[in-house]
């Protein structure tokens, strides 16, 4: 009888023991395993069990990843990232978008070299603003004063072409934020750094629109590489590139850095084009033609072991493209006019610091480089650009969202 009793015993506690395992002791070690990588934007609520990716904007991430995810980890937790389900398999809270996987509807070609004989792929997106946005631009001072009234507007005249001495260049340096005070950050031109003027309350209207018409396209880049920057630096993602270049897009920057140049004069052509590739504030590039006719020249070829050859695309008034202009060969070209039919044309770049830049160069690795590059590119490639409306960009202006 007391042997029985013992055999019951011991098969009583055996049940039990399974029961806590199977039931209670895997949940908390995947709790522990959860909270250890668990991603939140400041927006986000870590609730200590789950890996929630707020689909809300935010202005910084707060990263917590210990320890670092397996490559094929971050690969499965991006493909469900383009599902619509956060890490845990639950969908992600809404905002004006589902994160669903959208075709690619831009051809991804390569540009400069990565390393020889490798190009580094590239994207060019076009579209075109309507014709009463443009007439709106056009009416604005600075692009219809006199030519003797711009540096009135902080233009300055520059030469870009020493050997034509009748093309003349004038050029002026702005940010595009709502908030219309000067921002200390780095001109594109000289490479200092000096306090930025707003570009006044529309055109900042027009690119604060630009950026939330597709913050749910940049919420999820901004997310894919700080993800790619976590599997390279877990204990301090935004120590790579990747991580950086997130940060830039989440803290609202892309556009936010505006060239406005203004060309009139002899032709630029032939032998006299300047052909170079963008500095790091171009891997976002919007250019926006205001007045005139000019042709953009550059080097692309369809596959990364390819020639480039060269492509010319023509820029209209109301015009708009977005580009990887870092990764490209390019150079502008330009018709002889007379100032009444000059050409002008806007430049939005990232902004940044020279301390930002040169922080981002120093960290810069051939690894965190193709990890970028390929992100971006093939983010870019599905993106379908969402250019405001005149009446958008009066709603910004009048403080609303759009």
């Amino acid at each position: 009888y007391m042997l029985k009793e013992t055999y019951f015993l011991i098969a009583f506690v055996t049940v039990w023991c399974f029961v806590f395992l199977k039931y209670f002791a895997v949940e908390d070690i995947k709790s522990v395993e959860f909270k250890n990588y668990h991603i939140k934007s400041n927006k986000a609520v870590n609730n200590g069990n789950e890996l929630g990716i707020s689909s809300n904007d935010a202005d910084s991430h707060d990263i917590n990843l210990i320890p670092a995810p397996r490559y094929e980890d971050l690969f499965n937790s991006i493909s469900k990232l383009d599902r619509g389900e956060d890490l845990v398999g639950q969908k992600l809270r809404k905002t004006n978008a589902d994160f669903t996987t959208p075709k690619t509807i831009h051809k991804i070609e390569y540009g400069i070299f990565i390393k020889h004989p490798i190009r580094t792929p590239s994207v060019m997106i076009r579209s075109n603003i309507e014709v009463d946005l443009l007439r709106k631009l056009q009416e604005l001072p600075m692009f219809s004063c006199p030519e003797n009234e711009l540096e009135n507007y902080g233009m300055k005249q520059a030469v870009d072409y020493p050997r034509s001495k009748n093309h003349i260049y004038h050029e002026g340096y702005y940010h595009t934020f709502m908030d219309q005070k000067a921002i200390y950050s780095r001109n594109p031109r000289s490479g200092a750094d000096f306090m930025k003027s707003a570009a006044g309350l529309f055109i900042s209207s027009f690119y604060e629109a630009t950026r939330q018409l597709n913050q749910i396209f940049f919420k999820k880049l901004s997310d894919k590489l700080w993800l790619d920057a976590s599997n390279r630096s877990p204990s301090d993602p935004s120590s790579d590139i990747c991580g950086t270049l997130s940060e830039w897009i989440s803290g609202g920057f892309h556009f936010g850095d505006l060239s406005i140049q203004v060309h009139y004069g002899t032709a630029i052509g032939g032998d006299e084009l300047f052909w170079h590739s963008d500095a790091e504030n171009s891997l976002l590039h919007l250019g926006l033609s205001i007045r005139g006719d000019r042709v953009l020249h550059s080097k692309r070829a369809e596959k990364p072991d390819e020639m480039v050859k060269e492509l010319l695309e023509p820029q209209s008034a109301g015009d708009v493209y977005l580009s990887t202009s870092t990764l490209i060969n390019h150079a502008p070209s330009y018709p002889e006019v007379e100032w009444e039919h000059r050409i002008i044309a806007l430049q939005a770049r990232i902004l940044y610091s020279s301390t930002q830049l040169r922080s981002f160069r120093e960290r810069n690795t051939p690894e965190s480089w193709r990890s970028l590059t390929t992100i971006l590119t093939s983010e870019l490639s599905t993106l379908d650009l969402k250019v405001p409306t005149l009446q958008q960009v009066q709603a910004v202006m009048a403080g609303a969202a759009v």
